[in-house]
């Protein structure tokens, strides 16, 4: 009998996690991955650039126990919509960010060009004062 759970799992094509124990494991597209195994930061941090995601994995009877969890379409269409809003997301941010330095450099330039321009003002020097006559 068939049935679904959901649990996390790497949807991105490959994923590193640093385990409790300190070392690290790659986990390849598909593998479920165990909370228990791995710490909470690490399955954070690639929740957040959706290499891991819950989906919900279909439980096989017992003759294809070995072939690991199952994705629905479902699944994968919520993941690659993640991984795109993401992806969205970080390129607004860097946008944004493109867009504040350039008015930085703008301001920056007309400061510059403002100093030059005072700089390059022919100065008149100042009326010699006739000398003190010495007797």
């Amino acid at each position: 009998m068939a049935g679904a759970r959901k649990q996390l799992a790497v949807v991105g094509a490959a994923v590193v996690l640093p385990t409790k124990d300190g070392s690290e494991r790659t986990l390849f597209r598909n593998a479920p991955v165990d909370p228990e195994a791995y710490t909470a930061e690490g399955i954070k941090h690639a929740v957040k650039l959706v290499l891991v995601a819950e989906v919900t994995a279909k439980t096989e009877p017992d003759s294809d126990a070995g072939r690991g969890p199952s994705f629905t379409q479902a699944d994968i269409d919520a993941a690659v919509k993640a991984a795109e809003d993401a992806k969205d997301a970080e390129l607004a941010d860097a946008r944004k960010a493109v867009e504040e330095k350039a008015e930085e450099v703008a301001e920056a330039i007309k400061t510059l060009e403002a100093a030059k321009a005072e700089a390059e003002k022919p100065s008149t020097p100042a009326p010699k004062a006739p000398a003190p006559k010495q007797s």
